[in-house]
């Protein structure tokens, strides 16, 4: 559980907002300590960011950064951090996550559990080993950052995870242009525009609340309108004029979901006979003998999962509240499970290697294949898995399991 908070717009009062947003980065830290950062952009368009492994109380007493950049800007987000998937002891893993040239900006609540996965099979660089890093790439590789949300949302749903994320955004504009979206995870808005010109966002009303009491602001702000940015919309704020843009998201529950899952489980049909093979049950070692037989039952959870997830999705109508609460059920099932075929990638390592005829001559396909790259494998040799050739298969790399051959029709 991370903690976000921002705000757009250029202030009337300065100092007011500044008091205002150092109370809620503070207020901010209940839900992360681990650490804190920020990204803002500047009314003359000067953009710093800073970020350190130090809970929200002590950076905004110490950052010279925060304490110079927040009166002026027209745009910031914030981000107290709970660490998950990297240590916070390396800086690259803390928010925001920052594109190189610094036009795009991120900071995200939530968890890509399979962030590795969606990284490799988009050819996405990470350059930490924050789970979050994910999603800036994700929007980075589209020149329209909302197509690239878009393409965010589509890959985090196939991958059953949780977001809540403010994004600034000066690629493309001569000022900034601020972004918030969720699916599962919550984001507040609070208007207030009357007060001091500008729109803030945090992460939940307790948070909030506690932020007012604390600037002594309550009576300046007591009656501004505070509402949830609605799951599966992205709201798009131009910093100059103050427009939202509303833009809803298109389900991707239905045909597109259908059509995931089962491509996962025909996928998972063609492999799991090879983990199943003789090779597995009649050699395998047994040190190796649990995580074998666990990978086999996660195999058969997937699939059976997958196929009720299908049955929901088939007739494009699952949105039915009876049928919600099954599908959702489903997914956290089958989170886990991905979680656990990506720490079975360690211990259960094997190379693939098919050559066609059976000549050694060297006309073989080759590729990683490891619990969580199962998809990427089967995609490589599928056409071959699936003919009536025979092939050789030769798996190494596990102590126990010598080097043999395996027909497959």
């Amino acid at each position: 559980m991370c903690g976000i908070m921002g705000f757009v717009g250029k202030s009337k009062n300065p100092t007011r907002s500044y008091e205002l947003a150092t109370s809620l980065l503070r207020e901010t830290q209940a839900r992360g300590q681990d650490a804190t950062g920020f990204y803002s952009v500047g009314s003359s368009g000067i953009i710093d960011h800073f970020k350190i492994d130090k809970e929200a109380e002590y950076f905004v007493k110490k950052s010279q950064a925060w304490k110079r950049r927040c009166p002026d800007s027209i745009c910031l987000i914030g981000h107290a951090r709970a660490s998950t998937h990297g240590t916070e002891l390396k800086n690259i893993n803390n928010h925001p996550h920052v594109t190189d040239d610094n036009q795009l900006a991120l900071v995200h609540n939530g968890v890509i559990s399979s962030y590795a996965y969606i990284a490799k099979t988009n050819n996405l660089n990470l350059q930490g080993q924050c789970d979050s890093e994910v999603l800036l790439r994700l929007i980075e590789a589209k020149e329209d950052t909302v197509e690239g949300i878009k393409f965010a949302f589509e890959e985090i749903e196939m991958g059953f995870s949780n977001m809540a994320c403010l994004v600034s955004d000066i690629r493309n504009t001569d000022h900034p242009v601020f972004y918030a979206f969720r699916n599962r995870n919550p984001i507040l808005f609070i208007d207030l525009r009357k007060e001091l010109g500008q729109y803030f966002f945090c992460s939940e009303i307790n948070i909030w609340e506690a932020a007012v009491r604390r600037s002594g602001m309550n009576k300046k702000v007591q009656n501004a309108k505070t509402e949830s940015v609605p799951q599966d919309k992205i709201w798009k704020i131009d910093s100059k004029t103050m427009k939202i843009e509303k833009i809803t998201v298109e389900a991707l529950g239905n045909l597109q979901l259908y059509n995931r899952y089962n491509k996962i489980n025909s996928q998972i049909t063609t492999v799991s006979p090879t983990i199943n093979s003789s090779i597995f049950l009649e050699n395998k070692d047994e040190e190796y003998e649990s995580e074998i037989d666990d990978l086999c039952n996660l195999f058969d959870d997937i699939k059976e999962a997958t196929e009720r997830v299908m049955i929901l999705t088939r007739d494009h109508d699952y949105k039915k509240e009876k049928e919600t609460i099954e599908f959702d059920i489903i997914r956290k099932r089958l989170e886990p499970i991905l979680n656990s075929l990506e720490e079975l990638e360690q211990n259960i390592p094997t190379v693939l290697d098919i050559d066609k005829d059976d000549d050694d001559d060297g006309d073989t396909i080759s590729g990683e294949m490891s619990a969580s790259s199962i998809y990427h494998v089967t995609e490589e040799a599928g056409a071959r898995v699936n003919s009536d050739d025979e092939f050789d298969l030769c798996h190494s790399g596990i102590p126990g399991i010598p080097d043999c051959n395996f027909q497959i029709t």
